[in-house]
Formats: structure tokens, sequence, C-alpha cells
């Protein structure tokens, strides 16, 4: 395992070491649409594992925010 972060990290495509790069991409990679089935098999996974393993939130705060807002404005009008 260290020999791949040795590798990564001299090549200067990434500090955290292959697994970390994979889920990097991966996760860049859903957050601007691809969809999971070609996110999964470029990576050489299934998309359960991928999606459990490899996908985390890459969005920022303001991103964040106005995804509560326009939840927010869709609940108060289907009530109002």
């Amino acid at each position: 395992m260290y020999e791949k972060w040795r590798e990564t990290k001299n090549l200067g495509i990434h500090s955290g070491g292959i697994t970390a790069l994979r889920k990097t991409i991966n996760s860049n990679l859903r957050r601007n649409g691809v969809p999971v089935t070609i996110v999964a098999s470029m990576l050489g996974h299934m998309e359960e594992v991928n999606n459990k393993y490899y996908t985390y939130d890459t969005s920022n705060l303001s991103e964040k925010q106005k995804i509560i807002k326009d939840r927010n404005a869709k609940v108060t009008s289907l009530v109002g």
C-alpha cells in the first residue's frame, strides 16, 4: 500500500494515495453529472461498491444552502 502512495506522490498527482485519488475522481465526476453506472465502470467497481466506498460530498456551503432554500420554497408552495 505504501508503494502506491509513494508512487502517486512522486508523480505529483495526489498526496493521499491511489485510493484517495480514485475517491476524488469518482466524486468529482458524479458531482458533474456523470451517471454512477459509467463512473463505476471506469473505476472497475459495481455501482453499490462505488456508492458505498468511493463517493463523498464535494459541494460547498453555498451549494448546500441553495438546495435547502429551493427545497423549502417547494414545500412552502405545496402547503400554502
